[in-house]
């Protein structure tokens, strides 16, 4: 008897084994069940939600393809198939660990061509020769001398200097202070060039709702917003949670305070489609409280740049970003029919001012004239410390600079440190490069910009040629564990690289978002904190970065320009 109720037992056992696989197997690789909203925070969005909102949107994508289609508001995992051979570590979710380290000197097996490089055996061939080269870039910047530098000097940056909006002298002196480092390290050709810039300067801020109840309101006006007059607006609230609720109700906020509760398109935050602004500023709101451009929030208003909903037709009302969490609260008390009431006052100052990019060469040994732009942008809004948007990509290649020198490492082209200065108001500082030099374009091979973050060393972004994609999934390859091993195309990446793709040249990112970056992106949480700086992150983003920018500069031909058509 006893016999047979162990046999039972093990019966049982090998039965619930077998669920808790069938279980296991039914989520997708990043170890995330499918869920239908693609707005909710959570780290390392799946595949299996990033395609059918792809596809929802009319766009194709190949399941089994590594060249993805990428949005700048979502991080998708590639296949397993495309996954770097090497990567060990990496087991179906990316998770990084003080204690572990990216495997070196470990040659990846390159038995079968990467999808972005069948027929292009020569260039996949020529990158592959770099594996020595890489693997000692990758140990210097992760375990070696370069080990925690990142960290250790982007956080005596913004530690120094803070926050750096346009106009202001914290910009400009974190410029200087980054010349002089520039000087310290032996650059080449060291230049700044000064940009006119606005220097729209915020005043005080002030909202409350005044009905039903009073309940102060963050709020963080945009920048170059108009404000309001000195004793500010009071004025009911007309409140909508669509943009065709708004349409549908237009006549309504004529003399209120619009607040929209509604963002871009489903699961793009940033998304500037069907916003609204035109129409209730048309229709005589007195001004719009929008939604913070964010999934996530603790009570955190956003900051960002008012012309991207001023057109310079449209009469110009105040606008600003208040918090997840009120916007949601105004929205309930309004759907119970209940009157809201709210009291609004906005001071700023709008003037012009001038700034400066910043350069530096390391000059190449062959083909000297040629070059790559290696790219970050120093300033930001005038919320937190701006660690990862943007003072991370500035460093990661003054880093990579500092790294490959100390390596002796001198690419064939020159490889060209750009610091952009008036990104946040519209790529001003890249703008201004491409009207003074675009007579040199004819020698600039690519235009590299680190400008999303490094919570994560997910991989890079780009657009050109399906050459370049080829060199890219290579590079990936070679860096290994490094990285999550992301490549992904984009035609539009909403940083200073815009400015380059109408003019044919291609263009690189480092992505470097695990799902969490809009979280941050713009606001006083931007900073330096546990929850927001990873140091092994920034070493493997630096490991990557130096990887990617070498070889880009030094392969035998320079990269071709792709055609018109994309």
């Amino acid at each position: 008897m006893t016999g047979i109720n162990i046999r039972h037992k093990l019966v049982w056992t090998l039965v619930l084994l077998c669920v808790i696989v069938n279980i296991s197997d039914s989520l997708d690789h990043n170890g995330f069940e499918d869920e239908e909203r693609l707005d909710s925070p959570k780290i390392l969005r799946s595949r299996a939600e990033f395609i059918p909102y792809l596809e929802r949107k009319g766009i194709e994508v190949n399941p089994h393809q590594c060249d993805q289609i990428w949005s700048p508001y979502h991080v998708a995992i590639p296949p397993k198939s495309c996954l770097p051979r090497n990567r060990n570590k990496f087991k179906g979710k990316y998770e990084p660990s003080a204690e572990s380290v990216p495997e070196t000197n470990s040659k990846p097996d390159h038995a079968d061509l990467p999808l972005a490089c069948i027929g292009k055996e020569a260039i996949s061939a020529e990158v592959r020769s770099y594996q020595s080269t890489v693997d000692t870039i990758v140990q210097l910047a992760t375990q070696g001398a370069f080990k925690g530098k990142t960290f250790e000097d982007v956080a005596e940056f913004v530690d120094r200097f803070g926050h750096r909006i346009t106009g202001s002298e914290s910009l400009e002196s974190s410029i200087d202070y980054l010349e002089n480092l520039l000087r310290q390290n032996g650059a080449a050709n060291i230049q700044a060039e000064d940009v006119e810039v606005p220097d729209w300067r915020r005043g005080k801020e002030i909202a409350t709702m005044l009905t039903p109840r009073e309940k102060p309101l963050a709020i963080l006006g945009l920048g170059q917003t108009v404000g309001t007059s000195i004793l500010g607006i009071t004025a009911d609230a007309a409140v909508f949670s669509s943009y065709e609720d708004l349409m549908a109700n237009l006549s309504s906020v004529e003399g209120k305070i619009a607040v929209l509760n509604y963002g871009g398109p489903a699961g793009e935050p940033l998304g500037m489609g069907n916003n609204g602004y035109s129409a209730l500023a048309n229709a005589g709101a007195r001004a719009a409280l929008y939604k913070s451009a964010t999934t996530f929030s603790i009570y955190s208003p956003h900051a960002r740049r008012a012309n991207l909903y001023y057109d310079g037709v449209t009469p110009e009302i105040p606008i600003a970003y208040i918090t997840l969490e009120d916007a949601d609260l105004l929205t309930r008390i309004s759907a119970r029919g209940e009157q809201i009431r709210i009291y609004l006052n906005m001071q700023n100052i709008h003037r012009n001012s001038t700034s400066r990019n910043l350069f530096a060469d390391i000059r190449g040994k062959e083909k000297p004239e040629e070059f790559v732009l290696f790219s970050g942008h120093t300033d930001t809004w005038d919320v937190g410390q701006g660690i990862q948007d943007d003072a991370i990509g500035v460093f990661l290649a003054l880093e990579a600079f500092n790294l490959l020198k100390s390596l002796n490492l001198i690419p064939r082209r020159t490889l060209r440190l750009a610091f952009w200065t008036a990104e946040e108001y519209g790529f001003k500082g890249s703008a201004q490069y491409i009207k003074d030099h675009s007579y040199e374009f004819d020698n600039l091979s690519a235009v590299m910009e680190a400008d999303f973050s490094c919570l994560a060393s997910t991989g890079l972004v780009y657009y050109g040629v399906p050459e370049l994609a080829c060199i890219l999934q290579e590079v990936i390859n070679l860096v290994g564990s490094a990285t999550t091993g992301l490549l992904a195309k984009a035609k539009k990446m909403s940083t200073d690289l815009d400015n380059f793709v109408p003019l044919n040249i291609p263009t690189i990112s480092l992505l470097g978002d695990d799902g969490r970056y809009f979280w941050f992106h713009h606001t006083e949480a931007d900073a330096i904190t546990a929850g927001t700086v990873n140091s092994t992150e920034f070493d493997r983003c630096l490991a990557l970065w130096t990887s990617t920018a070498f070889i880009i500069a030094d392969v035998e031909n320079k990269i071709s320009r792709f055609n018109s058509e994309g």
